[in-house]
């Protein structure tokens, strides 16, 4: 298993690059083909203001928690991303783009007005970075040479405020997910430490 993030530079670039793994200031479910929504996993709805400093992701935290009949790693993967990373990643991980915020309700659009996720927010909150580019897509995610690289970055950052929250199977399945959306070709048995540094990353 590789066990470095590249040289410090594109480390740097890769930390704005996928940002958070968190909601931000209320959003918007996705529209994602693998995962089919439940009473079970409940997503903030268009106009809905989750409450992010006690509840991210709707506290559901491990891969056998999102697991639901029918369901294989990528939509196992597609819902992660539903509850956990929509918000600042977009629908379709375009980023946090102006075009995506002004879907959401207007009294949330601004992410870093005050007391929200701006320099002042909260006690327990944190602040977003105002650049957060694509993680879905041609070339989002060329900065990492293999899958195995990918999984250990976002479980060793990401979420911003609680980086590791979710199990390494839901990590896996996160990284599936993002890898597939991307048009990266992944083996037949699950992604996982046994094959994920055999999956190098390509420009889609």
């Amino acid at each position: 298993m590789m066990n470095d993030f590249g040289p410090p530079m594109m480390r740097a670039v890769v930390v704005v690059a996928v940002a958070s793994i968190v909601s931000a200031c209320g959003g918007k479910t996705i529209a994602a083909a693998q995962a089919t929504p439940t009473a079970a996993l409940p997503a903030p709805g268009p106009t809905s203001t989750p409450d992010l400093m006690t509840s991210p992701g709707n506290g559901i935290t491990t891969y056998q928690d999102f697991l639901r009949p029918g369901m294989d790693q990528v939509a196992v993967g597609a819902s992660i991303y539903d509850n956990w990373c929509i918000t600042c990643h977009g629908d379709k991980g375009q980023g946090l783009t102006a075009a995506w915020r002004a879907e959401w309700d207007p009294k949330h659009q601004n992410c870093w007005q005050s007391k929200c996720h701006g320099a002042n927010h909260p006690p327990g909150g944190f602040e977003i970075p105002r650049y957060v580019p694509a993680i879905i897509g041609p070339n989002a995610l060329t900065a990492f040479r293999s899958a195995t690289q990918i999984q250990m970055f976002l479980k060793n950052e990401m979420p911003m405020q609680e980086p590791g929250v979710l199990d390494d199977q839901a990590y896996w399945a996160l990284t599936a997910y993002l890898l597939k959306q991307s048009g990266v070709e992944l083996p037949s048995p699950p992604l996982g430490p046994d094959n994920g540094s055999g999956v190098p990353i390509h420009p889609g």
